[in-house]
């Protein structure tokens, strides 16, 4: 469920289609993403555990780099809006965001290169190199024109 809420939520900020934010009227649930990530694992499932686990092992870096761009935004937002209204305080402070930067950083660095413990296989890297490209495309040719908290920090910081 909480996968759904977050693409759910990123399609709400035009991230993804608007047709992933809908919600089930009386649930309030993301039932159309639901419904699609039940497809995908119906799916996956008929290709077998040899299919799945390149798909696990790029669900890992996935997550990696996520946690890597979270952390050095967070670091980047307070040093150039440094007034702006945080509705919430951030454990450990600025201080909490470099450690997780250097801590993510490593661990991403140590699975892109090849012979560490924790560094993908060859069909990973293939994996790796199509989502990429996959998402420089997505970005270009539709969220870059569909963010709209995007445009509105443009605005708030040409001004």
């Amino acid at each position: 469920m909480a996968g759904s809420r977050l693409v759910r939520s990123f399609a709400a900020e035009g991230y993804l289609p608007k047709f992933f934010a809908k919600q089930h009227r009386r649930y309030k649930t993301p039932s159309y993403t639901l419904w699609t990530m039940a497809a995908i694992a119906f799916v996956g499932v008929l290709f077998g555990s040899g299919a799945l686990l390149p798909l696990v092992i790029m669900g890992g870096i996935s997550f990696l780099i996520a946690w890597f761009c979270m952390a050095l935004s967070a670091v980047r937002v307070r040093q150039i809006l440094p007034s702006l209204a945080k509705p919430y305080k951030m454990p450990g402070g600025i201080t909490m965001a470099y450690i997780a930067s250097l801590f993510s950083g490593v661990l991403l660095f140590a699975m892109l290169i090849p012979g560490t413990p924790i560094s993908m296989g060859s069909v990973e890297y293939i994996l790796f190199a199509v989502w990429l490209i996959i998402g420089a495309l997505f970005y270009i040719f539709y969220t870059r024109n569909n963010v709209t908290q995007l445009h509105s920090l443009k605005k708030r910081s040409a001004s």
